[in-house]
């Protein structure tokens, strides 16, 4: 049984009958899809809450639709990470954005990459302070509560081989704080309950123009290098010709005025067409990292 599914479709429909109406996600067992119905299950991970998923990839989803791909996509989603990566591990999903990390523990769950985020969508970490703590240094984190959204995050980890390097090891010299979104890790550096935060570049940029007025008290102090971004995965038992319709629909979203505001809605620049060499660099990372802070790979990259 599927347990924590965000069943967005009807929260599409809920949200267009009621617009004002006090917003009840739905959460449950996610129908069926009759494959005689050529219909294809299309997940995203989520993002804060089930709406926020929906309103951040639904005009995606209506785009590829509406470049007659020859079959439908229906959006699906996970309550949480963790109920997202279970729904791959259970091989539940026709096709889906796969962070980085997950992409080689997918694969080994019968998926295969067909396409990936831009060059502009690479994933880089950034270690954000208080304005007026007066760290200049890593090495000033040292003992210190250090918030990350998630330990099997690739921008987290990214933080911490950064850190690292520095001469902080965060497991053995500070304190680190697992949050679950980078919304609250940002959130406990404002609230004075950690002395950093590590996000991604892309969250860090997010949580300024949203939250100007708390984003204006904390300050970027250390950047890393960056590494590919997200996997657009499909089940390897899909038809060939229908792979190949969804990376040509997912390659020609820039070339329209719908298609880019599509993408910019989803956070994405675009995408281009890839294969699991793509991310070759990711699993350079991923044996350095583990050089240093030890344990075995489980599915994201968890350790």
């Amino acid at each position: 049984m599927r347990r924590g599914v965000v069943v967005i479709a009807a929260l599409a429909v809920a949200c267009r009958m009621h617009p004002q109406a006090a917003y009840t996600p739905e959460y449950g067992k996610s129908p069926a899809v009759a494959r005689t119905a050529a219909r294809y299950s299309f997940g995203v991970p989520p993002i804060g809450s089930a709406r926020s998923t929906w309103e951040r990839y639904s005009p995606l989803v209506a785009e590829l639709n509406a470049s007659d791909l020859g079959f439908e996509l229906r959006l699906e989603s996970g309550q949480t990470v963790d109920g997202y990566e279970a729904r791959l591990t259970g091989e539940q999903l026709d096709f889906a954005i796969v962070d980085p990390v997950q992409v080689l523990a997918a694969e080994d769950k019968k998926y295969q990459v067909i396409a990936r985020a831009g060059t502009r969508d690479r994933v880089r970490g950034v270690i954000v302070v208080r304005r007026d703590s007066h760290i200049a240094s890593a090495k000033a984190l040292r003992g210190k509560v250090i918030a990350f959204a998630s330990g099997s995050d690739l921008a987290t980890m990214l933080c911490q081989y950064r850190l690292a390097q520095a001469g902080v090891n965060v497991r053995r010299n500070a304190s680190p704080l697992y949050t679950h979104a980078s919304n609250s890790a940002l959130l406990a550096v404002f609230l004075h309950r950690a002395a950093a935060a590590g996000v991604s570049a892309e969250d860090w940029t997010d949580y300024r123009d949203t939250q100007p007025s708390r984003g204006d008290e904390l300050v970027e102090r250390f950047r890393t290098d960056d590494l590919p971004g997200p996997a657009v995965m499909c089940r390897d038992s899909i038809p060939i010709e229908r792979q190949r319709a969804m990376r040509r629909g997912l390659l020609r979203l820039g070339a329209s005025a719908k298609g880019r505001a599509a993408l910019i809605s989803a956070g994405i620049s675009g995408f281009v067409a890839a294969e699991s060499a793509s991310y070759d660099e990711v699993w350079e990372f991923l044996g350095a990292y583990r050089r240093i802070f030890g344990g075995s790979a489980g599915y994201g990259g968890a350790l």
